[in-house]
């Protein structure tokens, strides 16, 4: 497969045939997949970037169903475990590319660019001409990735179109270098006016009219660039541009011959005969002189990551030799500030310096915190033998060193590099701003690095503009901040200003892969995963090397957050075998030193607030430690803000990074972090602050013995705001630190972890959790936890797409009434169990049993109402609320919707406080109004059910959204619609336990029987209809037999009905499932003709003629109830009533916008 990104995506196989990957977010997939395949993407990644940031709750489900399409189309026919271009690996998904250059057009454009760079600085004009041409062609479009990745992943085409760029500059460039200049004047007055920043551009045009005897139309051309630039920008034209200026102003020869462009130096002596002539001249190599003779200093580590600031850099040093200029290089601690600089400017003697050569010596010198360097120590340090006049004030220090730099210029170009300028003594700093000032004309880089504090940029200045210091300086009395001052000199020499942030992720990945051997690679995570398979393949692409240097990049780029200190000691934790969860000793100690450098009262302060966590208030950190008085906790917090430890945020204790933090724990010990974590416990419960969940936090990680009690709290608080996942972590967490031989806690916690798996969709988890939580409550002697963990197994109340769509097992049910019985229940208890099984057994259609368990539950609701046994009021409540659905669910006829909407008022004001009841209830009228033809309701509160279940991933009730949505596609005729939606929604939970794909099962086959029926094609959707049922379910032979008898096999559809067409058709009972079950044979009537049961049928569904027919519980919506009864009229011969049901039927039908519907009562009226 061969993949095109330079403008819209495409894909074409190994045929070279295009491969149609669609439109949309499905190759908004695709393209961030290429753009990001260096390392596994996440499904909760991609569905972030997918969805800008606010993925719907189904977002995963629907990613898996793209996910395995593009696979089909990159791979048909290949199964998703043999799977070799769109392969799933632990982290996620990736696609694999074996020849990079060769499958993806991005990446050729990259190795001809770097051929035309390469070639352009070698002095090969001809050679980078043609690489730049091949490099160009392969672009068909400006947006790369079709601009589908403009929002979604900005970064990745904003770097493309910048790269194109600069081959085009070096392309003209080359051209250029060929004497092409006549053509380019014309091109380049196009490019400049749609880039008009690029003054590479303008230089080069300039320099074309200059060769093209334009002298006058080139200078005109500098003017207004100039002007463009100072008005929009206020910046003057770079030194480049000036260069050219002065060149064609001065009408210098060497600027009119091809080949010459400011800052280039002669060529290299010419290769072998043979090959063609090089260009005139040859950019020059970034210097790297030789070290002096000296004892062998340890190799540095890879540089990476950098390329860009590098190029700055050496352009400036580039540029020295016609005046000095400077560079200043800001960013956080440990960021790798220093290192840059070092790249740029290796530290060499002044003696290596040659004019011959071109090399530039250096003189560095690195500063450190503290008050007790001496005057002038960066001056004396950076030149042992200036002698300055004896009465060694500025002036006499400033011009001593003048005098030493310039003598040492007179051998070559020379660096001055300041390392961590913000801890620079006063007096040096006001030296260096004569110096800067004295040298201007000569070929001196200035240098230094500058630690940011507090959002301070390398000017010295914040975002507003303030005057502000870099580093723990004072100012010196009526002579502003000498680091400002300072940085204000450096800032009038020509050069670069430049703020470096983190390592990408990329670039930390390929430190990691450069640095440490295979050997030393290691599981990072505990509990270690199973072993491989033993056998690999040699010729794989997913070798355990690839996998593990992937895993080891992610963890240290996420730990390191892209800090080069940081990166560079976890790598080399790895290096030497141990897990980069690890924490480096000498991350502990540089931490331990900068806290403990502080003093008192930050260095407790610090130390505490590390424990507590993350973001702590401050007020809190002082209660629990005691420190004070304000004055001096004001102070030690700003002197860690200034020492890069905390961030900047008001009344919150923030570390700037979590290695710092974890610094500060590794050194405390376990007894002292425990008496913190139980002190803040008491403080946060006494004010009310931080919810139930802080409180249980600190309370498990102090040991307490009243953790787990505050666990089970938290858990519950987090299952009333549908936060599952949360919730069973809480409940887990409670589990561990239990007493064993507290059974009931430990059961409540148990059901509390049950209930979080249920409701979360893992219903095979949750029915293990459950089994052994009830045996644990009995063996504790709890009958009444017992009963209510035996609730929860069934399904628990009538809540979302699970409990209403998924069949309780007879050995569940069988355990839930014989709960009912445990010795020692309460009445309370016993309603709610009463109540759950009058709805399992309504919803299996054994109407009976559903009203015994239901009368029995209405008297414990009466006895708890009257205030009998002590009950609280929310527990009457909760009964209520059981007894209410119990009562709506076994009266779910279409007959008693009106009935329904009363009991569904009440149930909206017991669930004002749990936002899965209020769901529930919000679904069920949706339901209930929909019967009852109101279908602008329905499709509002439907509404508010999915928003809602997005906003909080309430997963069930994302579901009964999708199936809401399906099933309004049925009703308004789009049949392949409902069937793609649901295949999207419902396929993926085929596989995610066995108990989930029985009810995702059922509910694609019921969508798809749906549109089977609707497309008079319902037999050919049976599974082998021609042998005997596989199951006597009621359900199972009813649809069977209106297969065969829509496909002309009446006789046999009559055999299958055998066991449902006896007198009264007992077998259909009376609860919710009558209703379908009642509906299909009136529809089996109609195709069988069949005038001996279409009388008996039209007794039970005369009284649903006004109502729209519903399907209890699943919610399949089947028109007019008036379709029904007209069919039947028509079958038993009665054609005018027959006829007046239909024709009401098709407006019914027609203003609830269901089509289909209307069509079917046309055609019976008219066949009938």
């Amino acid at each position: 497969m061969r993949f095109g990104v330079l403008g819209a995506i495409t894909v074409r196989d190994g045929q070279d045939r295009d491969v149609d990957v669609g439109t949309g977010r499905a190759a908004t997939l695709l393209a961030l997949l290429l753009a990001q395949r260096n390392a596994p993407l996440s499904p909760a990644r991609l569905a972030d970037q997918l969805w800008a940031g606010e993925p719907p709750a189904t977002a995963a489900t629907t990613l898996q169903g793209w996910i395995s399409r593009l696979r089909r189309l990159l791979e048909p026919g290949v199964p998703a475990s043999q799977a070799r271009l769109l392969v799933t690996r632990t982290a996620g998904y990736q696609i694999v590319l074996p020849d990079p250059i060769g499958q993806l057009d991005a990446e050729a454009f990259r190795r001809d660019a770097s051929t035309l760079q390469r070639e352009l600085r070698d002095g090969w004009p001809a050679r980078a001409a043609e690489a730049g041409r091949a490099a160009l062609d392969r672009w068909r479009g400006e947006d790369p990735y079709g601009g589908l990745l403009d929002e979604a992943l900005p970064e990745v085409p904003s770097r493309l179109r910048e790269e194109r760029l600069v081959a085009v500059e070096r392309y003209l460039l080359a051209r250029l270098d060929l004497g092409d200049h006549f053509a380019l004047s014309a091109e380049l007055a196009a490019l400049v006016e749609s880039h008009p920043t690029r003054e590479s551009l303008w230089g080069m045009r300039v320099l074309a009219l200059y060769r093209s005897d334009r002298q006058a139309d080139a200078l005109a051309v500098f003017a207004r660039v100039r002007d463009l630039l100072r008005d929009e920008m206020g910046l003057d034209p770079a030194a480049t541009l000036r260069t050219i200026e002065t060149a064609v102003r001065q009408m210098d020869p060497a600027a009119w011959r091809p080949g010459w462009w400011p800052g280039r130096l002669p060529g290299p002596a010419r290769p072998p005969e043979g090959l063609p002539g090089p260009g005139p001249a040859r950019l020059p190599e970034p210097s790297r002189p030789s070290a002096p003779a000296q004892p062998t200093a340890p190799a540095r580590s890879m540089f990476v990551g950098r390329a860009t600031e590098l190029e700055a850099l050496l352009a400036v040093a580039a540029t020295v030799r016609a005046g000095a200029r400077s560079a200043v290089v800001s960013g956080p601690a440990g960021v790798g500030k220093t290192r840059l600089l070092a790249e740029a400017v290796p530290q060499t003697p002044t003696d290596t310096s040659n004019p011959s050569t071109g090399r530039l010596a250096s003189r560095w010198v690195r500063c450190h915190p503290g008050d007790d360097a001496a005057p002038y120590d960066v001056w004396r340090r950076l030149f042992p033998a200036a002698r300055p006049q004896p009465d060694t004030s500025v002036r006499s220090w400033a011009f001593a060193v003048v005098e030493t730099v310039r003598a040492d210029t007179d051998r070559g170009p020379l660096a001055i590099v300041v390392d961590d300028l913000q801890w620079a003594d006063a007096a040096s700093l006001r030296v260096l701003t004569i110096v800067v000032r004295e040298l201007a004309t000569y070929p001196v880089l200035f240098a230094a690095t500058v630690r940011e504090v507090d959002g301070l940029g390398a000017d010295g200045r914040t975002a507003a503009g303030d005057d502000l210091a870099l580093g723990g300086q004072d100012p010196a009395p009526g002579d502003g901040d000498p680091v400002h001052v300072a940085l204000a000199a450096l800032g009038r020499l020509p050069g670069e200003r430049l703020r470096v942030g983190p390592l990408t992720a990329a670039a930390v990945a390929e430190y990691v892969a450069a640095t440490v051997p295979s050997t030393a690679l290691t599981e990072l995570t505990a509990p270690a995963p199973p072993a491989r398979p033993p056998a690999v393949s040699a010729l794989s692409d997913d070798s355990p090397r690839d996998h593990e240097a992937e895993a080891v990049a992610a963890v240290v780029a996420e730990r390191s957050a892209g800090n080069a200190f940081f990166m560079t000691e976890l790598t080399r934790l790895v290096a030497a075998g141990r897990p980069a969860r690890d924490l480096p000793e000498r991350v502990i100690d540089v931490v331990s030193a900068q806290v403990s450098g502080l003093g008192e009262p930050a260095h407790q302060l610090l130390r505490a607030a590390a424990v507590l966590g993350h973001d702590v208030p401050v007020d809190v950190v002082v209660e629990v430690t005691g420190v004070g008085p304000p004055a001096h906790v004001d102070a030690a917090l700003e002197a860690a803000v200034r020492a890069g430890l905390l961030a900047d945020e008001p009344g919150l204790v923030r570390f700037t990074h979590a290695l710092v933090r974890e610094g500060l724990v590794a050194r405390t010990t376990r007894r002292v972090q425990a008496g913190w974590h139980r002190r803040c416990a008491e403080v946060l419960a006494a004010r009310g602050a931080g919810g139930v969940e802080a409180v249980a936090r600190h309370l498990l990680l102090g040991d307490d013995p009243g953790g787990p009690q505050a666990a089970l709290a938290a858990a519950e608080a987090a299952l009333v705001v549908a936060d599952f996942d949360g919730a069973y972590a809480w409940a887990r967490r409670g589990l561990d630190a239990a007493d064993p031989g507290d059974g009931a806690l430990r059961a409540r916690l148990g059901l509390a972890a049950g209930r979080a798996q249920r409701l979360a969709g893992r219903l095979d988890e949750a029915a293990v959790r459950l089994t052994a939580t009830y045996d644990d409550a009995l063996a504790a002697d709890e009958p009444d936890l017992a009963a209510l963990v035996a609730l929860e197994h069934a399904g628990g109340p009538v809540t979302g797409y699970w409990s209403l769509a998924g069949e309780t097992a007879p050995s569940v049910l069988a355990r839930l009434t014989s709960a009912r019985s445990l010795p020692g229940i309460t009445a309370p208890t016993a309603g709610a169990v009463d109540a759950a099984c009058a709805v399992r057994f309504a919803l299996a259609g054994d109407g009976q049993r559903a009203e015994r368990h239901l009368s029995s539950a209405q008297a414990a609701l009466a006895a708890t109402t009257a205030g009998q046994d002590g009950v609280d009021a929310d527990a009457s409540r909760r009964l209520e609320w059981m007894v209410l659905l119990a009562r709506f669910v076994t009266a779910w006829r279409p007959d008693l919707a009106a009935e329904r909407l009363t009991i569904l008022d009440r149930l909206g004001e017991l669930a004002a406080h749990d936002v899965g009841a209020r769901l529930t209830a919000a679904h069920l009228r949706a339901l209930t109004v929909l019967e009852l033809g109101r279908l602008d309701e329905a499709d509002g509160l439907a509404h508010m059910i999915a928003v809602t279940a997005r906003r909080l991933r309430y997963d069930d009730f994302s579901l009964v959204a999708s199936w809401w949505d399906a099933m309004r596609d049925l009703m308004s005729g789009r049949l392949e619609d409902a069937m793609t939606a649901a295949e999207a929604v419902f396929s993926p939970l085929l596989v995610a336990s066995p108990e989930a794909a029985v009810v995702a099962r059922t509910s694609v086959e019921a969508i798809g029987g749906m549109v089977a029926w609707e497309n008079g094609a319902l037999l050919d959707a049976m599974p082998d209809a021609t042998g005997p049922p596989p199951t006597d379910h009621l359900a199972w032979l009813v649809v069977r037999a209106l297969a065969l008898a829509q496909g002309g096999r009446v006789d046999e559809s009559m055999d299958v009905l055998a066991p449902v067409l006896q007198p009264g058709l007992p077998a259909v009972g009376d609860g919710p499932p009558a209703t379908s079950s009642l509906i299909l044979l009136t529809e089996w009537c109609w195709y069988a003709r069949s005038r001996q049961w279409a009388e008996p049928l039209l007794d039970r569904v005369e009284p649903w003629a006004e109502t729209v027919v519903v399907f209890a519980p699943g919610g399949v919506c089947m028109g007019s109830g008036h379709l029904y009864v007209g069919t039947l009229a028509t079958v038993l011969g009665d054609r005018v009533r027959g006829r007046r049901e239909l024709d009401a039927a098709i407006a019914a039908n027609a203003r609830l916008g269901m089509p289909r519907f209307a069509a079917r009562a046309r055609e019976r009226r008219q066949n009938g």
